[in-house]
């Protein structure tokens, strides 16, 4: 706004500077019978361009340009008169570019903005060169403060070539205080039309912001509650971040039957988006997936993904046509037997990590996704004999590809490290060295600190010995 207002000055100084410009030369013709100025009249004339730079947007150069061109151009128009004019001087030769010359000082002060400091410093240097200059030029030419050789023979001429641009200057401010009053009239309008825009862009957010967070909730319900991990293993806990309110990711925590065997049933995934879109596709993952465990039709932790996947193509209505959406899900899937502390893995996408005795194995999921897929393929599975007191780690992208100030990304090395350094820790403290590392990673540098870019979710907890 301020930036807009300091344009329209400019503008409007623009124009009156060329009307006082032309009409004191047709003055000069009237009363003195001399030629056009041409300096004159060539200056006010490129100051006409001021208009078009800021109707271009160059809003500083137009400033910088109106406030240096006035006091070169008067220095140049009384250096040119001075050299060809004979003393004795009129009067006016020496008062009238003095005078002007310190006027124009307030110019940069008033056009141009204050955050411009070199084009402000400039233009005021500007100004004080042309003011000595034109003192340097009066004193070479035996003018000085005493007027030796000045005329005091023309002060009725002197008389109206003050009075005849002050007339103009009044005229002129009066038209721009007219032209104010009626853009400040069309302001009010607008910020009117703005405010009430702005109060049905409020109501319409906020009633989005209150559906969100009632969706939040639904989806909140539909999380198994962290406490239930305690009830299965030790030093358990999980690391939940929504970027938005809803989320993309989540867990899975389902007690069933595989093959007559109890055994839990641990998911951690990551749908396709975030925000709305992935808690669209986060409720319908887990709706699907709670059917396909729930009726214990499976013989190991691949044939779930396998189920699921096809599931997932039915419900999003994927062929593999070209022009279809591909939404789907990364995910890693563990069924733990407790009876023989055994472990079943697959995933898609996703890995597991499993840390006993400060050492970390790495358990890879399959390179493909729950979801149509060019190079389709049936999920592996992997089973794993356990002893106790093994750390598990499950988690979604979101945590490493997550980046610090300097767009870093933190990558698996670095979580390798974190989860090796807190490992023997119990789970409270575990999920507390892990949110303060990641608030630190996104705070490498504290004035310009990173945002988080995707959901985060990580699950850990210990196998009983």
């Amino acid at each position: 706004m301020i930036a807009a207002r300091k344009a329209i000055l400019t503008n409007q100084l623009a124009y009156i500077t060329f009307i006082v410009v032309f009409g004191m030369n047709i003055a000069f013709i009237f009363i003195e019978s001399v030629s056009f100025d041409s300096i004159g009249l060539a200056s006010s004339l490129i100051i006409l361009s001021t208009p078009l730079l800021n109707k271009l947007g160059y809003h500083k150069m137009a400033a910088f340009l109106f406030a240096v061109l006035m006091p070169i151009s008067l220095t140049l128009f009384s250096s040119v008169n001075k050299t060809l004019m004979p003393p004795p001087f009129p009067l006016e030769v020496y008062i009238f570019p003095k005078v002007f010359l310190l006027s124009f000082l307030i110019i940069p002060l008033v056009i141009i903005d204050a955050k411009s400091k070199l084009l402000l410093a400039l233009a005021i240097l500007v100004n004080l060169a042309c003011i000595y200059w034109v003192d340097s030029l009066n004193k070479s030419m035996g003018v000085g403060l005493d007027f030796s050789k000045v005329s005091f023979d023309s002060f009725d001429r002197l008389n109206y070539l003050i009075i005849f641009p002050i007339i103009l200057l009044i005229s002129g401010f009066a038209f721009l205080n007219h032209i104010n009053n009626k853009s400040e009239e069309q302001i009010l309008a607008q910020n009117k039309k703005l405010e009430n825009a702005n109060h049905k862009i409020n109501k319409i957010n906020s009633d989005l912001t209150n559906s969100i967070h009632y969706a939040e909730r639904i989806q909140n319900a539909l999380l198994p509650e962290k406490e239930r991990l305690n009830q299965y293993f030790t030093d358990s806990f999980v690391y939940y971040r929504p970027r938005d309110i809803v989320s993309g990711d989540f867990y899975f925590l389902k007690k069933t039957k595989s093959q007559g065997k109890t055994c839990l049933a641990l998911v951690c995934a990551d749908c396709t988006g975030h925000g709305v879109p992935g808690g669209f596709m986060s409720i319908l993952s887990m709706s699907l997936l709670n059917d396909i465990i729930r009726d214990e039709q499976f013989t190991s932790a691949a044939d779930i993904l396998n189920q699921l996947r096809e599931q997932i193509k039915v419900a999003l209505n994927q062929t593999g046509k070209p022009d279809e959406q591909r939404d789907g899900i990364d995910l890693s899937l563990i069924l733990y037997y407790p009876d023989k502390k055994q472990m079943e893995f697959a995933g898609a996408r996703r890995p597991v990590y499993l840390i006993k005795n400060n050492i970390l194995q790495v358990f890879k999921g399959d390179n493909m996704p729950i979801g149509i897929y060019l190079n389709e393929r049936l999920f592996t599975n992997t089973t794993h004999n356990l002893e106790g007191g093994e750390m598990i780690y499950m988690f979604t992208d979101g945590i490493t590809d997550q980046i610090d100030s300097k767009g870093k990304r933190l990558m698996t090395t670095n979580l390798k490290k974190w989860l090796l350094q807190v490992s023997n820790q119990n789970g409270s403290e575990q999920h507390r060295f892990l949110e303060n590392q990641m608030n630190r990673w996104m705070e490498t540098d504290t004035t310009k600190p990173a945002e988080q870019i995707d959901d985060m979710l990580l699950i850990g907890f210990r196998i009983p010995v």
